[in-house]
């Protein structure tokens, strides 16, 4: 009998699995992408950006460099992108990881239905991340107007209860496109960290991102659209049409009133006091940068290949700029992972003299706990091969200090950024961390000014001298941080600031998990 049993639980288990992986295998098949040909591109030549803005590219020491500009604080970034629709003619392209549903979301899709509205091309391609239950206004609103139209990417095909597809279709379930890009017109694109959300742009939100975007023009946009568009026709994205059905009229109704109110209420605040970007170089009271801009990004179909061995260009192109550090690296990162390989990268260069500096999230600023208990263990090492190592301090978003170029209200940081010798620039959207070399989708660009790079190297050397923990080795080898205080003196903290007994015992169990390859 117990025989008989047995042999009925293993064939119950062998069937399962069978059905398991003769699904996996089915889906598979069933979502193979079919990529759709590239369209060429097109400059809106017309377009009132073109007519003010395009003659200042005959300034650029060349026709291959690009003009580019820091776009700070955190409101003007969302100020500036209302301000770019409100100009288009031709052609929006947006492509976020996430666009949420509250007030910046609000602002940013009422620009866009008023742009698709006038006649603009509207295409706005968003992770699936961040369209759960949101299908069918945004399929009512791309029917009320033919020229929106809304891609997902790498969508589940269960919308209401995904955790069955998460597991029989994982890992490319968890695999997202990390990617944030912006154009207009195809003459100006934001690139950079920000996602579309309050917290990105310091709207009635307690946790405030500290974040860097970039308004370029000029060659390197060009890119930007064909990153874009590889990404819109690789047969990854569904229309979103093909995930649910429309909002009825009550619902749908609701929801535009609330896009049509928050603007009305918050573009005078964003406006308040602000002198925009582009006027400003318009009347030249502000001077652009320009250089030669390489835009790099990971493929999307990087998320069909093995995360054993992922198919990471972004992570081959973000090594390389690593290791043409000669005397100073500057590394500011919201999630730091570096992993055994990333360690001997920096241990590489510290044996060459390179000066390491780190900035990253304490564990009071960081937003993920995983995150910062996988990243604790490598600090000890990290301390020991020289690398001057600080953590965000989580403080008085309403505190009066000079540094706009982080945010003088950040409680997180959330930037992807390296400056390397004070001359080569890298922003973008990878995170030093397993998640954006294997799994995510990831852009950023390329660039060398010394004078950008010196502004934003010391800067940033400025900021983590008030703002930051800077981590030290005590003489008996154990952690210690010092942190800043108002009157110029310092405290040393012995134990990690701000976390409980309890938290403290349970970081070490968070880095021992063998679970660093998913973070």
């Amino acid at each position: 009998m117990l025989t008989l049993l047995l042999n009925l639980l293993l064939f119950l288990v062998l069937s399962s699995l069978a059905s398991f992986f003769g699904l996996r295998v089915w889906i598979n098949r069933k979502l193979r992408p079919n990529p759709e040909d590239l369209p060429e591109l097109i400059i809106s030549q017309d377009s009132p950006l073109y007519k003010n803005f395009y003659g200042l590219l005959d300034q650029a020491p060349s026709p291959n460099h690009s003009m580019f500009y820091p776009l700070s604080p955190l409101q003007d970034a969302l100020l500036e992108r209302v301000k770019l629709a409100e100009q288009a003619v031709g052609s929006i392209e947006a492509q976020y990881y996430m666009l949420n549903d509250d007030e910046a979301g609000d602002i940013f899709l009422h620009a866009l239905t008023e742009a698709a509205q006038r006649g603009v091309k509207v295409r706005l391609l968003i992770d699936d991340l961040d369209v759960i239950q949101r299908e069918d206004v945004l399929i009512r609103l791309v029917d009320e107007f033919p020229n929106f139209q809304i891609r997902v990417f790498n969508p589940a095909w269960l919308r209401l209860i995904r955790k069955p597809e998460f597991l029989v279709r994982f890992p490319r379930l968890s695999r997202r496109m990390h990617n944030k890009s912006y154009t207009v017109d195809g003459i100006f694109s934001i690139i950079g960290g920000r996602n579309i959300g309050n917290e990105y742009f310091d709207l009635k939100h307690e946790l405030i991102f500290a974040d860097f975007d970039i308004l370029f023009a000029g060659p390197m946009v060009q890119t930007v659209r064909q990153e874009f568009d590889t990404y819109w026709y690789s047969g990854l994205c569904a229309d979103i049409h093909d995930l649910g059905s429309a909002a009825d009229d009550e619902k749908y109704a609701a929801w535009r009133n609330k896009l049509h109110s928050t603007y009305t209420e918050y573009l005078p605040i964003l406006m308040h006091d602000r002198d925009q970007t582009l006027p400003a170089l318009k009347r030249g009271e502000i001077q652009p940068y320009y250089a030669e801009v390489k835009v790099i990004y990971d493929e999307p179909d990087k998320i069909l290949t093995s995360v054993f061995k992922p198919d990471s260009r972004m992570l081959q192109e973000v090594e390389g700029v690593i290791n043409s550090a000669q005397q100073e690296l500057l590394i500011c990162a919201a999630y730091f992972i570096p992993s055994k390989h990333g360690v001997k990268l920096l241990q590489s260069l510290r044996d060459r003299g390179v000066k390491i500096t780190l900035l990253t999230n304490s564990f009071e600023s960081n937003d993920v706990m995983v995150v910062h208990g996988s990243y604790s263990s490598y600090r000890k090492p990290l301390l020991k091969m020289g690398v001057r190592l600080y953590e965000l301090k989580s403080h008085d978003r309403h505190a009066d200090n000079k540094h706009s170029l982080l945010g003088s209200e950040c409680t997180s940081l959330h930037a992807k950024a390296f400056f390397i010798d004070r001359h080569r620039n890298f922003i973008g959207s990878f995170n030093m961390d397993p998640r954006s070399a294997i799994h995510n989708t990831e852009m950023g660009a390329i660039f060398e000014h010394h004078g950008y790079a010196e502004m934003l190297t010391q800067e940033i050397y400025d900021f983590v001298e008030t703002q930051a923990y800077q981590l030290q080795l005590s003489p008996r080898g154990k952690l210690e941080w010092r942190e800043p205080l108002a009157d110029g003196s310092y405290r040393i903290h012995t134990k990690e600031p701000k976390m409980t007994p309890r938290q403290r015992r349970f970081l070490p169990l968070i880095a021992w998990l063998p679970v660093e390859w998913l973070l």
